[in-house]
């Protein structure tokens, strides 16, 4: 047996393109499900998984006793370790800083590495103030993503255009429209963790490749599994590729990635 990957839906190029580079064994795929659909929650594996365990019996027979590891444990992962008999591979409570933006964007000022000029925000009553400390850094800026924390795929991404043409409170009840969804009044002006970052295609910089970096994050060791070529629409994440990108670009990417990786480590990962 050794080690299985659950999937959901995939190109089959690239599962045949893992195997051959050794990065995932195309034997050992347990898939969950036939949709097509990138919907949520059709690309949601954990959901998926914990369904077809709890409805498959000769399924949940063949996965008892496993360790869920997930890049991010999920309250669905919890809950298939109990319905196989198995186990997560930490508690989940403590991996919640590690799927933070807020955090990470702490860590980059911490420990040096690369990430886009940006502010992190607590609550939207600092948004103005940060702005202008945004401002100060880059007097070019035009563009601004907006990312809430703990949104997958893009979700929590809200695109804000010429903003310096926009009020605040316009820029506000953009955050609001999707934040409103998930939170209360309160806590969405006081408490909600969010960052401010700038689109990169600013100064005469133009995005060549969109890559992601995969690694094995362990106490005091980080080893590289490889990276894909990510394809996006509108900041939501659509998918993953091997190109002509994947070749040209991974070097950069992993040497970049790398020292965010040993950050990460470094605080606990």
């Amino acid at each position: 047996g050794g080690a299985k990957t659950v999937i959901a839906y995939f190109n089959d190029e690239l599962l045949k393109k893992f195997d051959e580079i050794g990065t995932i064994k195309y034997n050992n795929i347990l898939k969950v499900s036939d949709v097509q659909s990138i919907d949520y929650p059709n690309n949601c594996v954990s959901m998926l998984l914990n369904k077809k365990a709890k409805e498959d019996g000769v399924f949940r027979e063949s996965i008892k006793g496993s360790t869920i590891v997930s890049c991010y444990l999920s309250k669905e992962d919890e809950d298939t370790a109990n319905v196989i008999e198995g186990k997560i591979l930490m508690d989940r409570k403590l991996q919640e800083k590690f799927n933070s933006k807020y955090d990470f964007r702490l860590w980059s000022e911490k420990y040096g590495f690369s990430v886009p000029d940006g502010v992190c925000v607590k609550g939207l009553n600092e948004l103005e103030d940060k702005l202008k400390v945004l401002d100060s850094k880059n007097n070019d800026i035009n563009n601004l993503w907006i990312k809430l924390e703990s949104q997958s795929s893009g979700t929590g991404n809200i695109k804000v255009d010429n903003y310096k043409n926009i009020s605040t409170d316009d820029i506000k009840n953009k955050i609001n429209e999707v934040a409103s969804k998930i939170f209360d009044e309160d806590y969405i002006n006081n408490e909600m963790q969010f960052i401010i970052e700038t689109d990169i295609n600013i100064n005469g910089f133009e995005e060549v490749a969109n890559l992601g970096v995969e690694a094995v994050i362990a106490e005091g060791r980080v080893s590289v599994l490889g990276g894909v070529d990510q394809e996006t629409e509108n900041g939501k994440y659509l998918g993953s590729k091997i190109d002509e990108n994947t070749d040209k670009y991974m070097k950069e990417a992993i040497d970049c990635a790398i020292e965010a990786f040993k950050a990460v480590s470094k605080e606990g990962y």
